[in-house]
């Protein structure tokens, strides 16, 4: 994994270009969390977590609740989060249920999320809203 860079990540396509370079193509199934702060600088710690491929529907408080925690101990201002999973760059029924989760406990949490992204088998793109609608 590269390290990351110290410019800022202040456009969409900017941070499609840095999880990009430092996620890249899936390869397997995990949530990436990427911290930025008040200057939009990227920290040090990018954060992978297994998941299993649907989530349950009690999983949102408890995930907001890690979220606050980890905008606390990192100092954060927001959150970039992607979805890796191997596959079509199609958004499936059990990704929506993933960025559903995510925007719910981001909200809970009074977390700024950004993104979100999706690292499939074919690369790394931005998801867009009409698509977890």
């Amino acid at each position: 994994m590269k390290r990351p860079s110290r410019e800022p990540v202040t456009t969409p396509d900017q941070l499609l270009t840095r999880v990009a370079d430092l996620v890249g193509p899936a390869s397997e199934r995990q949530l990436w969390l990427m911290f930025l702060d008040a200057d939009d600088i990227q920290s040090p710690i990018l954060m992978p977590t297994a998941i299993p491929a649907r989530p349950s529907s009690r999983d949102a408080a408890p995930f907001s609740t890690f979220l606050s925690e980890v905008v606390k101990a990192t100092e954060c201002h927001s959150i970039a989060v992607t979805l890796e999973r191997p596959g079509p760059s199609v958004v499936s029924d059990d990704d929506v249920a993933w960025f559903r989760l995510l925007e719910t406990a981001g909200c809970l949490a009074r977390v700024r999320l950004r993104g979100p992204l999706l690292s499939s088998s074919d690369g790394v793109r931005l998801v867009e809203q009409h698509e977890i609608s």
